[in-house]
């Protein structure tokens, strides 16, 4: 398996723009909060009206950082003025481009349907994130949520004409659904505040339950991602109190994802044994995961010696 991949990597002898492109990667890798920021810019680029747009997205993102590289000092400078922001948001666009074919598989699902479906049949199994990072009006909140059910409605019928791979449809707990969308609560609200979580958690759950309901008439699995440590308790009561609702006690499938995009771990201090306490509780299957330095292991289950070492020590 590791010679496969090691020979699925691009060699050495790439273009000028993908030389360029792994420069910027290199550069981004050397700081966290740099990556941080480029991720976050990169993930929101696609909800972006216009290259002003973009630029002052970009120029928000980089005002956070501390220090910056002379380099990014005269992208802050561009974006001073009109004629700099829309110079500033051309060069951004194109560089998102050129960067995004590393972690995007395409403009929309129903375009991502080939890769995914070649995933499958390769034997691997996917979840689908929609790009998008925190909204900010009601109407970003209601797009992302049509985004989601025209998603789920998209890979549900396209996974029925997936060939049968019974080690992706079954685990030691039960079936497994083919199809599967990552769905970010902080993008389902612009409420979702530490001081004022009751808000953000009812208006996120507003437009949550819709997509509960078409992912268990669809038969899909729907992960809820957290994107910021601020709202863990937020996001567990959301997602537990909509499962403990009557109408959702037989399904959909659904998971609680219990990492951030920014690497703080949050499986410690008791949340994964507060998720499988909670399935216990109520008589639900509990999947536990935990992402340990690139690895992805089944807290409770089946975890190999160095796997649960590793988990530990988190």
């Amino acid at each position: 398996m590791g010679r496969a991949l090691f020979a699925a990597f691009p060699k050495r002898g790439m273009n000028p723009v993908k030389a360029l492109d792994a420069k910027a990667m290199e550069l981004a890798s050397q700081d966290a909060q740099l990556r941080t920021a480029l991720f976050r810019f990169v993930d929101v680029t696609p909800a972006c009206r216009s290259l002003d747009d973009l630029a002052r997205h970009l120029t928000g993102y980089l005002g956070e950082l501390g220090e910056r590289p002379p380099s990014l000092d005269v992208a802050m400078k561009m974006g001073a003025s009109k004629p700099g922001r829309t110079a500033l948001g051309a060069a951004a666009a194109g560089g998102v481009r050129h960067m995004a074919h590393r972690f995007i598989v395409g403009e929309s699902p129903r375009k991502a349907l080939g890769i995914l479906g070649e995933l499958w049949r390769e034997g691997n199994a996917s979840s689908v994130d929609l790009l998008g990072e925190a909204t900010v009006t009601e109407g970003e909140a209601d797009r992302y949520a049509e985004r989601c059910s025209e998603a789920l409605d998209t890979l549900a019928e396209a996974a029925r004409g997936w060939p049968e791979r019974p080690l992706l449809e079954a685990d030691s707990l039960g079936p497994l659904p083919r199809a599967n969308l990552s769905v970010k609560v902080s993008a389902l609200t612009p409420h979702m505040r530490p001081d004022a979580p009751e808000r953000g958690r009812e208006d996120a759950s507003r437009r949550m339950r819709p997509l509960l309901r078409k992912a268990r008439d669809l038969k899909a699995h729907l992960h809820i991602d957290m994107e910021s440590v601020d709202a863990l308790e937020t996001t567990m009561d959301l997602i537990f109190g909509l499962l403990d609702e009557e109408e959702f006690r037989e399904g959909p499938s659904a998971g609680l994802v219990l990492t951030t995009s920014n690497g703080q771990p949050v499986i410690p201090n008791g949340n994964g044994d507060m998720t499988f306490d909670w399935a216990v509780a109520t008589d639900r299957d509990g999947r536990i995961i935990a992402e340990v330095e690139g690895l992805v292991a089944r807290e409770y289950g089946t975890v190999a010696p160095q796997v649960a070492e590793k988990l530990a020590a988190e």
